[in-house]
Parts: C-alpha cells; structure tokens; sequence
C-alpha cells in the first residue's frame, strides 16, 4: 500500500477515535467502570491511538475511585504518546493513594509535582492536607 494511503487512513483512524473512543472512555470513567475504562485506552494505544489527556485523567480518577491506587500510578507514569500529565492527572492520582491509604505516597507525588513542571493547586494543597 502506498505510504500516503497509509498515513491517510491513520489520520482517519485517529479522528475516528477522537470522536467515539473518547466519548466511550469517557462514559466508562464516569460511570467508575475502571476496568472497562482501562481496557479501551489500552486498545486504543495498542491501535496506535492517542487518546486526549483528558481521556487519561478519567480513567486515572476511575482507577483512584475503585482503590485501585498502583494502576492510578502506573497510568500517570506511563501516559501514552508524548503526553504530560497536567494537574488533573496528578491530583488524580495523589486522590487514588489517598483512597487507597497510601499516604506516603501523596506526600510523595506533591513533592514530585514542581519537579514535572506541573504547578500544584487548591485540590492538590488540599488533598495533601488529607493525607
């Protein structure tokens, strides 16, 4: 197949994640169905996808609301493409080892966070406070 048919038909594939996969990983996210949520952004990186940032929190903050505070981690560590987990995605995450006990934890993302460039906020003051 020739290299433009190629790259014309993963320009087509990306928009047509962007327009149902997102909303499908969003949905997931927020009805808590972390596994599920899990699972699309997975197929999605596997298909060479890259999902929205926001896609990323949600299904962080999903992982944080089930306990499961070592998945929350993996996902912020590892986000797919060249993203860079914002504020959300941290917060996100300090939330899952909070819900999870792991209190040392959120001591330790707070401090990480200036050094990812990433400027904590009210909910990251506050969630630090929790812990």
């Amino acid at each position: 197949m020739a290299p433009w048919l190629v790259k014309g038909l993963e320009i087509g594939l990306q928009a047509l994640w962007g327009l149902q996969g997102e909303l499908h990983l969003g949905v997931l996210a927020k009805r808590l169905q972390w596994q599920a949520a899990v699972s699309v952004l997975f197929e999605a990186v596997q298909g060479r996808m890259v999902p929205h940032l926001s896609s990323c929190s949600a299904c962080i903050k999903a992982c944080g609301q089930a306990r499961q505070w070592q998945l929350a981690l993996q996902l912020l560590s590892h986000m797919p493409g060249n993203l860079r987990p914002n504020v959300i995605s941290w917060n996100s995450a300090i939330g899952a080892c909070d819900r999870g006990r792991q209190w040392q934890l959120c001591l330790q993302l707070f401090a990480e966070m200036p050094a990812a460039r990433v400027a904590r906020d009210v909910i990251s003051h506050s969630s630090d406070l929790n812990a």
